[in-house]
């Protein structure tokens, strides 16, 4: 793996989760509960969502390669697998 691939799979990665976290912090921006459950609410919420929209991509990638905007980038990055040294 390269350092573009690198960089382009920390992309990949990162984009899910502030979907995950933008989703869920707007899904209960009118729910009032005290401070703690709302920090788990949104934790449990950015996981299951954050989860599901890598997955949902993912697989809608395979079927039509542009999707892959909605991950940050339609490149997939390449992996090599290790050298023995």
């Amino acid at each position: 793996m390269n350092l573009g691939d690198l960089a382009l799979s920390y992309v990949r990665t990162l984009v899910p989760i502030g979907v995950g976290f933008l989703v869920s912090w707007a899904a209960l921006a009118g729910v009032n509960v005290d401070e703690s459950q709302q920090t788990m609410l949104i934790s449990l919420l950015t996981s299951v969502i954050t989860g599901a929209y890598y997955v949902v991509v993912r697989w809608a990638e395979t079927r039509w390669p542009k999707i892959g905007w909605l991950l940050g980038s339609p490149k997939v990055p390449v992996y090599n697998p290790p050298t023995e040294g």
